[in-house]
């Protein structure tokens, strides 16, 4: 093997297996291994990577092959399933830049109650904020900040949020806050909003709310995964991949736990691109239990245009736009009235022991495509007794799910979803966009691939592709090195003409991605959007780009002292005490922090109520989840969106107050 040769090894941790591959600095897979994903998550990191690495020094002959690997890249949905399940997450101080406006959603307005259980400890609203092009509503008051400083350190709270209205706009009042506030409680973790989320105060106050909260946990798992490192003798630094698709380093994961979130449908939509050259495309990625469906322009995830719910919480940070549906190979296959239904539950891991073709009682999707011959597999005897009808039957209801799904990516769409565990109905606005209005080309990857044929005629799918190591894609989208600068804000078209605005932005983006890490003589704009902003006064206009290129490649660089970056000027020793002393207390108090909580109660179909003597409507909060669906129909042309003025009704009516619906006639 050629010593000058660079290895990189990606890793992806999803919550079945954990998959490793290695390739070479041409983007060329050399071994690929698959292990069960561990409880401790780490352990599983060092099975695949200690098989990954064994199959390579047999293939290559060469037992010093761990001198040539300069940098280890690993995806995990660690954080985000903490979200999920409530789990290991920071109590958090919100401090809101804003009066006299905003007050009516005060910060946590629209957090579940038991994740709000969880994270909630204590609001501040003082003066601040900004108009959309930068006037200040407010000046920030320095006594305000004091007092809130000496109020949090007396809560004995360490994490604190600093969110200002408009602050993706002009940073400068949250940057200055933080500087109050460390003046007081210097020995403090702080997340400024502007660099988590966009325009929209709570979407992007409850995007930092959640980054905060996760930062101790994300110090301990990046601290596991680098002694990982060293126990398996690898003296390389080792990245973090992000919600883009790119990567960024285990010292900014610390800070910006959110951005790794969707890093498992991103790797593999990434990996798909590379393994099969296609760069604009539909992703498929299906797993055990479910299936990733997405858009790729120029190899990148599109990213989603509208809210994301991560853990019944709005938010408004960068994440891709991918639909998950229930369809995987270990989905189960049952009839009901002659009809065909697929999942939504899975046997998941457990598909060897329960799956008939492994000798189980489980009729499978796995199963489906053994007995239709679409792959080899298990012993196809114990399939045999199914009739060829409902076999049939049951790949052409595959067929339909997947492309009732690829249709939803590839056009605007308006669905409504019923909540599983709430009878509510809600509207979430996909408002996806198109690739094109002609077929295109459909990436097939994933372990459950197998249950489409690479020759299928798939409605608006002009070719299918089935890429090899399809199966580990999600492993090989980890491993390319590539970084990332972004742009998101807003500019007046009053003070600076759109042509100067946008090359200045793609400028910052440029210099971005090259102070991240990227080579210069790589970097590429892969992004440009423009989005008038409605409803305010004079010319404004929303500039999205990004900019892309290669990360430097250097042996030299050995990361194995952890050093913090930070929001403030908080020393990295301070910091990494902190983490670990916050880690300690929230880990040990996480079981009885789930039992108390107190989850969202069910909503049930009401009765109209009727004031007997004026006959004026009253309203309940099923009428009001009603009208806020109507709302968003009627005004789906214009607007905006129905959700602000749905939690301030159902905020009043918590409060006791009462929403009456009158006759104007009778005023």
């Amino acid at each position: 093997m050629d010593r000058n040769q660079s290895l990189i090894i990606g890793v992806d941790v999803g919550g079945t297996n954990t998959d490793a591959v290695m390739i070479n600095d041409e983007g060329k897979v050399l071994t690929w291994s698959k292990c069960p994903t561990t409880d401790d998550v780490t352990s599983g990191v060092v099975d695949t990577i200690n098989q990954c690495i064994t199959k390579a020094e047999d293939k290559l002959g060469d037992n010093n092959l761990k001198q040539s690997i300069c940098r280890v890249n690993i995806g995990t949905t660690h954080f985000i399933n903490a979200v999920l399940q409530r789990q290991s997450l920071a109590k958090v101080a919100v401090i809101r830049l804003c009066l006299p406006a905003s007050i009516d959603l005060p910060p946590f307005s629209d957090f579940p109650a038991d994740l709000k259980s969880c994270i909630h400890g204590n609001t501040y609203m003082v003066d601040g904020g900004y108009e959309f092009d930068g006037r200040a509503i407010s000046d920030i008051s320095k006594d305000e900040l004091e007092q809130c400083a000496r109020d949090i350190k007396d809560r004995d709270l360490k994490n604190i949020v600093i969110s200002g209205i408009f602050s993706p706009v002009n940073p400068q009042q949250e940057k200055t806050s933080a500087e109050i506030i460390r003046q007081i409680y210097p020995r403090c973790s702080i997340t400024l909003s502007h660099t988590i989320g966009h325009i929209g105060i709570l979407e992007r106050e409850n995007a930092a709310i959640l980054n905060e909260s996760l930062k101790p946990l994300c110090y301990h798992t990046i601290c596991a995964f680098r002694k990982t490192l060293s126990d398996l003798n690898l003296q390389c630094p080792f990245y973090l991949t992000q919600n883009d698709g790119t990567l960024i380093s285990s010292e900014q994961a610390i800070e910006f736990p959110v951005f790794t979130f969707a890093s498992g449908s991103t790797n593999s939509m990434r990996g798909a691109a590379h393994l099969s050259g296609v760069t604009d495309a539909v992703v498929v990625d299906i797993g055990g239990t479910s299936a990733d469906v997405g858009t790729i322009s120029k190899g990148f995830p599109r990213e989603a245009s509208t809210r994301v719910q991560i853990g019944g919480v709005k938010t408004n940070f960068r994440l891709p736009d991918v639909l998950s549906i229930p369809l995987g190979g270990g989905s189960i296959v049952r009839q009901d009235n002659n009809q065909i239904i697929i999942g939504p539950t899975s046997v998941g891991y457990q598909l060897t022991q329960k799956a008939l073709i492994f000798g189980g009682d489980t009729l499978t999707t796995s199963d489906i495509a053994v007995a239709a011959g679409l792959t080899d597999m298990g012993d196809k005897s114990n399939v045999s007794h199914l009739q060829s009808e409902f076999v049939h039957q049951a790949v052409d209801r595959i067929k339909s799910m997947l492309e009732d799904a690829i249709d939803q990516v590839k056009f605007n769409k308006f669905i409504f979803a019923n909540k599983a565990k709430q009878s509510i109905f809600v509207i979430e606005y996909l408002n996806r966009l198109k690739i094109n209005t002609e077929d295109v080309p459909l990436i097939l990857v994933g372990g459950g691939s197998i249950l489409i044929r690479s020759n299928e005629n798939i409605t608006g799918i002009s070719t299918t592709k089935l890429p090899p190591f399809y199966y580990v894609a999600n492993a090989v989208g980890a491993a390319l090195s590539q970084v990332s600068g972004s742009v998101d804000h807003v500019v007046s078209l009053e003070s600076i003409e759109r042509d100067e605005a946008i090359e200045q932005s793609k400028s910052q983006a440029i210099s971005l991605a090259i102070d991240h890490g990227a080579e210069p003589s790589t970097v590429e704009i892969v992004e440009i959007t423009e989005l008038p902003v409605t409803y305010v006064a004079g010319k404004a206009l929303r500039i999205k780009i990004k900019a892309v290129g290669e990360l430097i490649l250097n042996r030299l660089d050995n990361t194995s002292n952890l050093q913090l970056p930070s929001q403030d000027e908080t020393t990295p020793q301070m910091l990494s005490d902190l983490y670990e002393e916050i880690y300690a207390t929230i880990s040990t108090k996480v079981n009885n922090k789930i039992k108390q909580a107190q989850s969202e109660p069910e909503l049930t179909m009401k009765s109209p109520t009727i004031d007997p003597i004026t006959e004026e409507w009253l309203l309940n909060e099923w009428d009001i989840e009603c009208i806020s669906i109507g709302a968003g129909i009627l005004g789906c042309g214009g607007g905006g969106s129905p959700y602000i003025g749905r939690l301030r009704a159902k905020n009043a009516l918590k409060t006791g107050k009462k929403i009456r619906v009158i006759n104007a006639s009778t005023y």
